[in-house]
C-alpha cells in the first residue's frame, strides 16, 4: 500500500471530521481518520499533533480490502 506520510500543514481534507472506531478503548490506543471527497488521512489518537498518512480514496479502498478478509 502507498499512503504518503505528511506533515500536518499539508495533510487537510476539506471539511472533514476525525473519527474513531466505537471499539477503541478509552485511552485513546487506536487511529482516527478523517474523510474527504479524493484523500483520507489517518493519524495516531495518542498523538494527534504528528504527521498524518495521506491515502487517495482508491488506495484506502484497496487497504480495507487487504486487511478485512
Amino acid at each position: 500500500m502507498d499512503g504518503v506520510i505528511m506533515p500536518r500543514e499539508r495533510a487537510t481534507v476539506d471539511g472533514g471530521v476525525w473519527m474513531r472506531s466505537s471499539r477503541s478503548t478509552p485511552n485513546n490506543n487506536c487511529v482516527e481518520l478523517r474523510r474527504g471527497p479524493k484523500m483520507i488521512n489517518v493519524r495516531d489518537s495518542k498523538n494527534v499533533d504528528s504527521e498524518v498518512l495521506t491515502f487517495t480514496r482508491d488506495r484506502w479502498i484497496c487497504f480495507l480490502g487487504c486487511v478485512v478478509r
